[in-house]
């Protein structure tokens, strides 16, 4: 952070011993009419921002022949991110969502930018899969 040109550092246990400078009675009166008026002020879009999921992650997936496991082991996020992404219970950030639809108009690139081999990671032979 600079300030007047200096550059301020300062340790943790220097911020934890600062107590916070925090007008409580001011911001218990906000009204939720100033948040939005503030939120306008700085740029930020009416009604604030919305998670953009990604189209279909899973038909994205099966269209690559890709597993959850693979596809996440491919673009470097757990397991259970990818499955909490397509169950809807969470949503990817917006470089995620970039990401994805890298992957999805040019998925060679995309993986090959990577380091993956996209023939490579595709589903492993395993466990039979369940019919539908």
């Amino acid at each position: 952070m600079a300030r007047g040109g200096r550059v301020i550092q300062r340790t943790l246990d220097e911020i934890k011993a600062t107590p916070p400078n925090v007008d409580w009675d001011k911001l218990r009166a906000t009204t939720e009419e100033e948040i939005a008026r503030q939120a306008a002020d700085d740029g930020e879009p009416p009604g604030g921002y919305e998670p953009q999921p990604f189209a279909d992650l899973k038909v994205l997936r099966a269209r690559l022949g890709m597993s959850q496991d693979s596809f996440a082991a491919a673009i470097g996020v757990p397991a259970g991110t990818i499955r909490n992404w397509e169950q809807g219970r969470t949503y990817p950030d917006p470089a995620a969502i970039t990401l994805l639809r890298i992957i999805e108009g040019a998925p060679e690139v995309a993986f090959g930018v990577l380091g993956v081999k996209l023939g490579a990671a595709r589903r492993r032979p395993g466990r039979p899969r369940k019919a539908a």
